[in-house]
């Protein structure tokens, strides 16, 4: 059973990484390396980091009482964290192709495959925790007087959030 259970847990971990692979070609043309440098990554960098937190402190930044200094970190914060996101998902589309090509191989490397997936997913941690960087750094950037405001803007929008949800339903 054990081994039947192996067997069923290589077979979707190859499944997997076929379709990962096949997708990639698809979506890019193969192993292009326009497919994910350059200003293709700055701009899928831009669009993957999260900065919804920080856009809505700016979004209160009259209501925060923010100071030209705070707003001017802010934007700084944020250019940063693009940055340093392109430079994360560059990291991870760099593991993705060595993970690729493990996989594609004549004789595939399965134990480099398995150590490469684990590599992969940490450069997928380490860039998406950009966002949560910036946000953290944002925030400590007010004062506790900016914090309690912020967090009753928060709370009064999710209240009309919940009263529009249920009148939709």
């Amino acid at each position: 059973m054990k081994q039947c259970s192996n067997f069923l847990l290589f077979a979707l971990i190859l499944l997997s990484a076929t379709a990962y692979c096949e997708m990639g070609a698809a979506e890019g043309g193969g192993r292009s390396m326009n497919r994910g440098g350059g200003q293709d990554m700055q701009q899928s960098a831009r669009e993957k980091v999260n900065t919804d937190n920080l856009r809505e402190i700016m979004t209160y930044k009259n209501e925060l009482d923010l100071s030209v200094e705070q707003i001017e970190s802010i934007r700084n914060i944020r250019g940063q964290s693009i940055k340093d996101a392109q430079s994360g998902y560059e990291a991870l589309y760099k593991k993705q192709l060595e993970l690729s090509d493990l996989l594609a191989a004549p004789k595939p490397n399965f134990a480099g495959a398995h150590a490469m997936s684990l590599e992969v997913t940490k450069a997928l941690v380490n860039a998406q925790s950009v966002s949560i960087d910036a946000y953290e750094k944002v925030y400590n950037l007010l004062t506790e007087n900016q914090k309690m405001k912020f967090a009753i803007i928060r709370e009064k929008l999710k209240k009309e959030r919940d009263s529009l949800n249920q009148l939709s339903k």
